[in-house]
């Protein structure tokens, strides 16, 4: 039988569908249990074009697999019977996913091995969930889910959190996967050895290989496209590691910096304010007050500057701070706070010039 079924598999991998679907069909009279036969059977029935009758058997194949990953179809009709729709509810996502596969045969377009979906297919359950708590008021009431933005489904998956690193990650970790039983028939069969010239592709390698974890390689991604002055590609990788682990200020401020040179300013200071809940930095203030006054914003200016006192700074540091605050009480019409910073800084250096100039030019207020 199983000799028979080589040969079955040899003809269809030969390109002869014809001969290979007799010899199936001739093994499928002897054992109708066996998952192999449907598979080829579905795949011959794919080569002539006839879904419907593939479906049916990759169906088959599925129910029979002995490998039981995947919920057979007994247990699908259970779960959809199951549900009253009042207090347990049923979400098709196979529907979903044929919905959205060529022919209706659900395959590599959103599944990454035999079980799994890829990021496509994890993006599309999200979405048939949210219409289906949506459609009976979970987690807020009706008006509440009137009221909220309808679902975009173009700009929800061009602002998800996954990447290139993770895309190529997860095809590695496919890959090695795959080449073994019980994709294989043998477990000596080695994965596709990598480019060492790659630099994306050996950075994935090392994070594999447990040389790195999984933020590394988001923040190795991230150098490498500014290297190249792929700083999309490099806020993008940012932008997944904040999602992710929120509790480090340090890729906010590398994010707000790429924003900066990209000329996003917007981005700038809400990615800066959101890294001060994280945790105050001399660094996060400053370029808030340098952005507050240049758009004519003194006093929000003057709060982030005044904040900057609270740390260790240099010499020259705290004069050029203490300038910038001063500059902005200036533009506040707070001339005596004004003239009072400036007099302290030119205690610290009566030399220093700015403060000088800016002190001459600041009237005292007249009683």
């Amino acid at each position: 039988y199983h000799q028979t079924f080589e040969a079955g598999v040899a003809l269809f991998n030969g390109g002869q569908t014809d001969s290979a679907f007799t010899v199936f069909q001739n093994l499928r009279l002897l054992d109708t249990s066996y998952a192999g036969v449907h598979f080829y059977i579905g795949r011959c029935y794919e080569k002539k074009n006839n879904t419907g009758e593939a479906l049916r058997e990759y169906i088959q194949a599925r129910d029979y697999d002995q490998l039981r990953f995947r919920a057979s179809s007994d247990m699908n009709n259970i779960i959809r019977t199951s549900c009253d729709r009042e207090n347990e509810f049923f979400v098709d996502t196979e529907k979903m996913f044929k919905d959205n596969s060529h022919d209706s045969l659900i395959g590599h377009e959103l599944i990454v091995e035999h079980l799994h979906p890829n990021s496509r297919g994890y993006f599309l359950m999200a979405k048939q969930y949210a219409h289906e708590m949506r459609a009976h008021q979970l987690f807020a009431s009706a008006e509440e889910w009137n009221n909220a933005h309808p679902f975009n489904e173009d700009e929800l998956w061009e602002s998800r959190h996954v990447t290139e690193f993770d895309e190529q990650l997860a095809h590695r970790k496919t890959e090695i996967l795959t080449s073994s039983w019980p994709f294989t028939k043998t477990t000596s069969h080695s994965p596709r050895l990598i480019n060492p010239s790659d630099t994306l592709e050996s950075i994935v390698e090392n994070v594999m290989r447990g040389n790195g974890n999984w933020l590394d390689g988001h923040e190795q991604f991230a150098n490498y496209y500014l290297r190249r002055g792929e700083r999309e590609k490099a806020a993008k990788e940012f932008e997944v590691i904040i999602n992710q682990a929120p509790y480090d200020v340090q890729p906010y401020l590398k994010l707000a910096h790429i924003y900066l040179e990209m000329g996003k300013i917007e981005k700038v200071q809400s990615t800066l304010t959101a890294s001060l809940a994280v945790e105050k930095t001399i660094l996060a203030n400053r370029a808030l007050g340098d952005i507050a006054l240049r758009q004519n914003k003194p006093l929000d200016a003057v709060s982030y500057y005044e904040k900057l006192a609270m740390f260790s700074q240099t010499k020259n540091e705290q004069l050029q701070n203490g300038y910038m605050l001063a500059l902005a009480l200036v533009r506040a019409y707070q001339n005596d706070a004004a003239r009072n910073q400036l007099q302290l800084l030119l205690q610290i250096n009566p030399n220093f010039t700015p403060a000088r100039e800016l002190l001459s030019k600041t009237p005292a207020k007249i009683n």
